[in-house]
């Protein structure tokens, strides 16, 4: 590869990771947060890995456990396998992007006279350098690029290991909010042995952007092992153009492709995370705040699709007086101030959210805001109340004059006037709700 080619390659992970990148819910997102972190979650570990594109050395890891990705119907090619060491060992970009490609070869049925290129790849080896580069060790990945004759298009798959517990907790194995996430279907089945499978169609931007359609399969098992494999309308995820109507695997070869055995020796040389702490985020469950938003709305406003899952606090509504369907987007959770400890290695103290609210006279702060929507819907607009009581419980409310956010405006003036909607985000009902 001639350097060119590197910073070529370089520029374009960097650009990756700063385009998924998120602030935290306390700033831009608030009530958005959900949906964008699951989002990121899918992009981010390839995104940033492939500046990284050259692998290094690193330690072995221990031996697979409770029949890792061999009891769920997964099928091998035993050419492919034969070309990584089994057991323990490190593996080099080289060699997971071999396997990748063998196995792309047998799902997809590809001649000896289709070429599969490798785009970017990395190995199991941690690599040298700064902590934040260790911090990606044990996440290989390829990215590969081949033509089945409908035109050049992308497919990945990437490997990680986390903690179970976390792993539950994080929402890497749910499907995003409709009402803030435009994507075309998603299913999560439940398999043996208390695996998760995700099948996913939807876009590379969640959102109005024209872009690539990314169809993927996410596997999971208890122990916390996680393989994802997707595929593209396009060679790159940015930056390239469409060429083909849709990606070339269906979501059945993906899942033949997640639920592969060949990926044992990849998985085997990954070292197990240690156990994370438990999130201590606190918040009301999701039910209980779509029931107390809608007897608060102004008299006409009907509630006619309150999402209530198993999100912990944040509930989208979506209401309609007859004129337009409107989308409410409420955060009820207890606030905590920036760590310091990330004040003392920036070297500077975080910005203050609520510097410019209005305080009244109980010590209540106020954030009020209005202007364009986020996600490309032409003529959307969204209010934002923001309420931190004294005891850091917070109550945000968003407000959008459509029903999802990457839709176009429904009506061109809200359902209430925004001393409404901030009279609903300080009703005294939101404290009497149990943070968990």
């Amino acid at each position: 590869m001639s350097d060119t080619e590197l910073e070529q390659r370089f520029a374009a992970g960097i650009r990756r990771a700063g385009d998924e990148a998120v602030p935290a819910p306390d700033l831009a997102t608030r009530g958005l947060r959900r949906g964008k972190q699951l989002r990121r979650r899918r992009r981010a570990g390839i995104a940033v890995a492939a500046a990284l594109v050259v692998g290094g050395v690193g330690v072995t890891a221990g031996t697979l456990g409770d029949g890792l990705l061999g009891g769920d119907g997964g099928t091998s090619s035993p050419a492919a396998a034969s070309k990584s060491p089994a057991g323990g060992g490190t593996l080099s970009a080289e060699a997971v992007a071999d396997l990748v490609a063998g196995e792309l070869r047998r799902v997809e049925r590809l001649g000896a006279d289709h070429e599969v290129s490798v785009l970017y790849s990395r190995g199991t080896a941690a690599p040298e350098g700064k902590s934040e580069d260790k911090a990606l060790a044990g996440n290989p990945f390829a990215t590969l690029v081949f033509d089945d004759g409908g035109g050049k298009a992308g497919v990945s798959v990437s490997f990680e290991r986390q903690d179970p517990a976390y792993l539950r907790q994080s929402g890497h194995l749910s499907c995003p909010d409709k009402e803030t996430t435009k994507y075309d279907s998603c299913k999560v089945t439940k398999l043996a042995g208390g695996a998760t499978l995700v099948l996913y169609q939807g876009y590379t931007y969640p959102d109005n952007r024209p872009g690539p359609r990314d169809w993927s399969a996410t596997y999971a098992t208890k122990d916390g092992a996680m393989v994802r494999a997707s595929a593209l309308n396009s060679t790159e995820e940015k930056g390239a153009p469409t060429t083909r109507k849709q990606p070339p695997l269906t979501l059945d070869q993906l899942k033949e492709l997640a639920l592969s055995k060949a990926w044992q020796p990849i998985l085997a040389g990954m070292a197990r995370p240690a156990a994370q702490a438990p999130q201590e985020h606190r918040g009301v469950r999701s039910e209980e705040i779509a029931k107390t938003l809608i007897p608060l709305l102004p008299r006409g406003l009907v509630a006619v699709r309150p999402r209530q899952d198993d999100t912990k606090g944040y509930a989208t509504v979506v209401a309609d007086d007859g004129r337009g369907e409107v989308l409410f987007g409420i955060n009820v959770d207890q606030w905590e101030r920036p760590d310091s400890a990330k004040e003392k290695n920036s070297g500077a103290p975080e910005a203050d959210p609520y510097a410019q609210a209005d305080v009244l006279a109980d010590g209540t702060k106020v954030l009020v805001e209005q202007g364009p929507g986020e996600k490309g819907g032409k003529g959307v607009q969204r209010w934002l109340v923001d309420v931190l009581r004294s005891d850091g419980r917070r109550v945000v409310i968003n407000l959008h004059n459509t029903p999802a956010q990457w839709k176009d405006a429904t009506r061109a003036d809200m359902p209430l006037t925004m001393e409404q909607l901030r009279k609903i985000a300080l009703d005294p009902s939101w404290q009497e709700l149990k943070l968990t």
